[in-house]
């Protein structure tokens, strides 16, 4: 199992082409980052361009979409991409990922290849699997899970 990463960075451009160019930058970003060990989620992957597509859907629309998912996924951390603190969007799911969910930050990195390798995953977590469900389990008798590590159950190390 790998942890998870959520890429935080500028999306909208003042146009469509400097959109495409922030869309293509944190594609850069979540290739190297898969190539370093990590389960990446890229907003800017999962709907570039829909709002071309769905006009609808206003810009806090989005905003709001994305930031139902990074509480969801709760990621192992954030990695932020130069420029983040300018786009309103990457703000919120900045402000929420450190204050709401207490997610490690990442950067912000000038260049993928700046990006730290994925952590190793805490050798006491197991998911026992029993023939109806899942359960995470841990089987360390203290609070934390040794550094460098990863878990995904987290929550009980902090």
């Amino acid at each position: 199992m790998r942890p998870i990463l959520y890429v935080c960075g500028p999306y909208t451009g003042t146009d469509s082409t400097e959109t495409t160019k922030n869309v293509m930058t944190a594609r850069s970003y979540a290739i190297e980052a898969w190539r370093r060990g990590w389960t990446v989620f890229c907003p800017h992957l999962n709907s570039a361009h829909f709002e071309r597509c769905i006009p609808e859907i206003r810009h806090d629309g989005w905003i709001n979409a994305y930031l139902d998912i990074l509480r969801r996924l709760d990621p192992d951390a954030v990695l932020l991409i130069e420029g983040w603190s300018g786009s309103p969007g990457a703000v919120f799911e900045y402000t929420t990922a450190r204050d709401e969910l207490r997610t490690e930050i990442l950067g912000p990195f000038h260049s993928p290849d700046e990006m730290p390798r994925a952590p190793k995953l805490c050798p006491v977590y197991r998911q026992v699997h029993y023939e109806t469900d899942s359960r995470d389990t841990c089987g360390s008798s203290d609070r934390r899970c040794p550094a460098g590590v990863s878990c995904p159950i987290r929550r009980r190390c902090r």
